[in-house]
């Protein structure tokens, strides 16, 4: 059984523009965005930063993953999941009543890492997320799936990367998930011609097999996205129950989705958002 669950935007007035248009002169390489997290102490911007700095070498991870050899694999998975770690620590403190980040034990985590982060730099330019300024509209979203779940268990939560990382995380924080899974897909992007994810296909079927797995994108709009990864984990890892959540939403679901057994749970009517 597959199950939907919506939450849209109310209202845009806690779309930070300020903080928008100030990151946007941030962006940079993945290079860049580490020798800045080495100096940055604004929470926010350091969030930022992490987040895409996890996005970019994400991506090289995904273009270089004809490498086979067992070693290196396990090198470059270790610092992934070092990086993952980071990211569920920052917004656990970011979206704590102080909003504040341990920055310095952030740093000791992921500076000595930070030739071999180099080394499988995608050499993309990072892209300002859809999300951000939204952290009272993520936050609303996941205190609403927690409500709406009413005690359901999942057990794995897959964030579509870059935007459904943030929150990936903090939905899995409120539901007390241990286990995440970044999957990438995108209908524009000429690598991802199926979903992408670094691990191997038994990891993956390990974790999703019979598992009742919740799906986070930042927005639906046509449904492609959504429909294709609910597709590809129906499909080759036999899940238990799937259920996905967006933050944004510019469609109405029974138009954005074509499953059968797709049941849809959202605490809001949906309007469409210009």
């Amino acid at each position: 059984m597959t199950f939907l669950i919506m939450e849209d935007i109310i209202n845009n007035s806690s779309f930070d523009e300020r903080i928008k248009k100030s990151f946007y002169f941030e962006q940079g390489h993945l290079e860049t965005h580490l020798r800045k997290i080495k100096i940055e102490q604004d929470p926010r911007v350091f969030k930022e930063l992490m987040l895409s700095s996890f996005q970019l070498y994400l991506n090289g991870l995904l273009k270089e993953n004809q490498e086979r050899d067992p070693e290196t694999l396990d090198k470059r998975l270790g610092i992934s999941n070092s990086f993952l770690k980071s990211l569920r620590v920052i917004i656990s403190e970011f979206y704590g009543q102080n909003q504040c980040i341990d920055i310095d034990s952030i740093r000791e985590r992921i500076i000595p890492h930070y030739s071999s982060i180099i080394k499988y730099d995608s050499k993309e330019i990072s892209k300002t997320r859809h999300i951000i300024g939204g952290e009272l509209n993520i936050r609303k979203c996941a205190f609403d799936i927690f409500r709406g779940l009413n005690n359901k268990k999942i057990d794995l939560v897959l964030p579509i990367a870059s935007s459904g990382v943030e929150p990936g995380i903090l939905i899995a924080d409120y539901l007390g998930v241990d286990d995440l899974l970044p999957v990438r897909y995108s209908r524009y992007n000429q690598y991802d011609k199926d979903i992408l994810t670094p691990y191997s296909g038994l990891e993956v079927r390990e974790q999703i097999c019979g598992k009742n797995i919740l799906i986070v994108d930042d927005t639906i709009s046509s449904g492609y996205t959504a429909s294709k990864v609910i597709k590809w984990a129906k499909r080759y890892y036999s899940p238990g129950e799937i259920y996905f959540a967006s933050i944004y939403s510019f469609c109405k679901p029974e138009n954005c989705m074509r499953y059968k057994d797709v049941k849809f749970l959202y605490k809001h009517n949906l309007k469409k958002v210009l």
